[in-house]
């Protein structure tokens, strides 16, 4: 048995979409998303316009080395066009514990792709604000000065208790994606402002 995952892809019959994936007797359709990580697919129930995105929904973008934000962008994206033009009723996310209908999907896409805006604008201006580079722990101590902005409060919030040192794994992988690069010794490796 081989996993239809690693079986070829191919476009899917999604109207003015260039989505890719697997349609299972046309009553799911597999969507490769592969943003949260290089595997996560998504799934669209076009019959009953529900779409499951999963974790594409987690706030943090770049959970991970192999996280895209580029790709989780554009499947939020892709699902936004899919509600506009009447195909998505319903969309469940991974981590909202609730189903959205009606406003709440584009209302929800807009908050996730505006906060993580707003993180790499916060991440950008701290890093300009010190030419001489910091740390990821000497960012996040920045970041947290900004928690005034409800963007960056949720990433704090959302990382205690539950998931202690995320955030930087997040701030890490976010300006490694961004083209920032980091230099020094191991331990003591400093982004600098310059991309």
């Amino acid at each position: 048995a081989t996993p239809f995952e690693l079986s070829p892809s191919a476009p899917l019959p999604i109207p003015g979409l260039a989505l890719t994936g697997w349609n299972l007797c046309d009553d799911v359709y597999v969507i490769e998303s592969r943003g949260h990580t290089a595997d996560s697919v998504s799934f669209y129930l076009p019959k009953v316009k529900v779409l499951f995105l999963f974790d594409e929904t987690v706030t943090w973008f770049n959970c991970w080395a192999d996280s895209s934000a580029a790709r989780v962008i554009k499947i939020l994206e892709a699902a936004l066009a899919m509600y506009n033009a009447g195909m998505v009723e319903v969309l469940i996310g991974g981590h909202q514990q609730e189903v959205f209908r009606g406003d709440a999907i584009p209302e929800l896409i807009r908050r996730l792709i505006g906060n993580h805006q707003v993180f790499i604008s916060t991440l950008e201006r701290i890093l300009g604000d010190h030419p001489q580079g910091l740390t990821v722990p000497q960012i996040y101590e920045k970041l947290f000065r900004f928690r005034s902005q409800p963007a960056i409060d949720g990433y704090f919030r959302e990382e205690f208790p539950k998931m202690p040192g995320m955030l930087k794994t997040a701030i890490t992988y976010t300006l490694l994606e961004a083209g920032y690069t980091a230099k020094g010794a191991t331990g003591q490796k400093r982004f600098v402002g310059q991309h």
